[in-house]
């Protein structure tokens, strides 16, 4: 087998119903059996299919979880928005009273402390409960999401901040002090990633019951890349020879003018990319069983 100078556009999809195509890619089977030198073909483009039916299943049934899980009642979904609000807050002003005075304001120890250790608490508690819960489906747990990886990077920098002053920093604190927070700070550090990370991902629902197809995977992205690269190149093998590529030519035209009941653009397309991009194409496409007669599987 040989790959074809000639490089075109991928069809994606071919014109066409699903019944034509499939008739079409049987034919087009059939005239490349007739040639042994075209069955590592043959092979490939039965495994390209089975490859592309288990994504598009796989996409099918991804689409459908957001619909199944928006009917399934959760439980008080404006609640886990408000413990996510008051979490996040309350992470803001456990770091505020740790970091560096603003503007020469700073608090004494006997008003910082209480509020440190009453905001981390409550930050503690709240996205606790917001971990545990299930984030509505909602566009507003995309932005819950948003928010978390801030209030994160916030507690970062004062954590940083912390470790180079230790207690001389702002508002004087004890050493005992210093160390609870830093429990507290980690605990509500990995709490907000959790957070993030389900809220993140409960958008991304709101998304797709919406209508939206959302590309956040990049290993899903790359594999539709390779797959279509794939199909691309299976599309123009062509016989070794010139004899061998016009008689397969002059077998699949001779096929193609048999042919009734098929519309002239899609008899045209047939002849333009040939039996095995016909063939290829109608494989990539995934939800046609071409084996089953045009069947959508």
């Amino acid at each position: 087998m040989a790959l074809s100078n000639v490089k075109r556009k991928p069809p994606l999809r071919l014109p066409g119903d699903d019944a034509t195509i499939a008739r079409l890619a049987a034919r087009a089977r059939a005239v490349i059996a007739a040639d042994p030198s075209m069955t590592g073909l043959l092979t490939s483009t039965s495994s390209l299919a089975r490859e592309r039916a288990k994504r598009v299943a796989v996409a099918a049934v991804d689409a459908e979880k957001p619909q199944q899980q928006a009917a399934t009642p959760v439980p008080s979904p404006d609640v886990w928005i408000w413990l996510a609000g008051v979490g996040i807050a309350a992470v803001v002003v456990s770091a505020a009273m740790m970091y560096a005075p603003l503007r020469g304001v700073r608090l004494d120890q006997t008003e910082a402390v209480p509020l440190m250790l009453t905001s981390s608490i409550l930050a503690i508690v709240a996205l606790g409960a917001a971990a545990l819960l299930r984030p509505p489906a909602r566009d507003s747990s995309g932005s819950a999401s948003v928010m978390s990886v801030i209030a994160a990077g916030a507690l970062v920098v004062v954590i940083g901040y912390r470790t180079v002053v230790g207690t001389s920093g702002g508002t004087a604190y004890s050493a005992a002090q210093l160390q609870l927070w830093f429990v507290f700070t980690f605990a509500q550090l990995a709490l907000l990633i959790v957070v993030a990370l389900r809220a993140r991902r409960a958008g991304a629902r709101a998304k797709l019951a919406a209508g939206v197809n959302w590309r956040g995977d990049p290993e899903w992205r790359r594999e539709t890349k390779r797959l279509l690269e794939y199909a691309a190149t299976l599309a123009r093998t062509q016989p070794d020879g010139t004899a061998a590529r016009e008689d397969l030519r002059q077998r699949w035209e001779a096929d193609l003018a048999e042919t009734t009941d098929v519309p002239a653009d899609v008899l045209a397309e047939a002849r333009a990319i040939g039996p095995g991009g016909w063939l290829v194409w109608a494989a990539y496409d995934g939800e046609i069983d071409i084996s089953a007669g045009g069947a959508r599987r």
